[in-house]
């Protein structure tokens, strides 16, 4: 793998694993509400639950590309589609809505199967994975030294965006829109770097 890839595929993972998504967006709130340390619990599940994802994207992306070697350069498109994606949705992506009412500190094991059904999550490990490990690296380990990558991106995201909690929710409804677009621009590179 070139400098300039691993170098993409890092931007890639900041821009996704920082950006607004399910994971971020709740723990931000869920902090924001009831405080980070009551948050550690559901943090930690959801930690571990990403990080199984990504292991889980890694054996199955090793699998595509023993068994059926071809799809894997298409791979590429479709990862670079669903990047170009991403950068769209994040544009449209609204301020966090308060919450209403009482609500119940989501346990560990609530954010670790959470994980299971974050399409972002599994998108992102299977695009980052086929679309920019694969073509240069095929050895098992070096795809589990990937993963760990990808979930560290993710994670510390979580992370930040849980410690911020009540300060960057109102932040991030004020300046949403600026926020998004930057985001959006680094997701756009990605895409094109991908392709060209």
């Amino acid at each position: 793998m070139t400098f300039s890839v691993f170098s993409s595929l890092t931007v890639y993972a900041l821009a996704t694993g920082w950006s607004p998504g399910p994971n971020n967006v709740l723990l931000m709130s869920m902090a924001g509400q009831f405080g980070f340390k009551k948050c550690l619990r559901f943090l930690a599940g959801i930690c571990a639950g990403f990080l199984t994802i990504m292991l889980l994207c890694a054996v199955f992306s090793v699998g595509i590309n023993r068994w059926l070697p071809g799809v894997v350069p298409a791979l590429k498109y479709i990862g670079a589609a669903y990047i170009f994606y991403l950068a769209i949705q994040t544009i449209r992506r609204k301020p966090v809505c308060e919450t209403s009412g009482e609500q119940k500190i989501p346990t560990f094991t609530y954010g670790f199967l959470l994980q299971f059904i974050n399409v972002k999550v599994i998108l992102y490990g299977l695009s980052a994975i086929s679309s920019y490990v694969l073509p240069y690296e095929t050895s098992v380990p070096i795809l589990i030294l990937f993963a760990f990558y990808l979930t560290f991106f993710g994670n510390t995201g979580n992370l930040i965006w849980a410690l911020a909690g009540s300060l960057c929710k109102k932040f991030y409804n004020k300046y949403y829109l600026i926020f998004n677009i930057a985001i959006a621009l680094l997701l756009l590179r990605c895409s094109y770097k991908l392709i060209w």
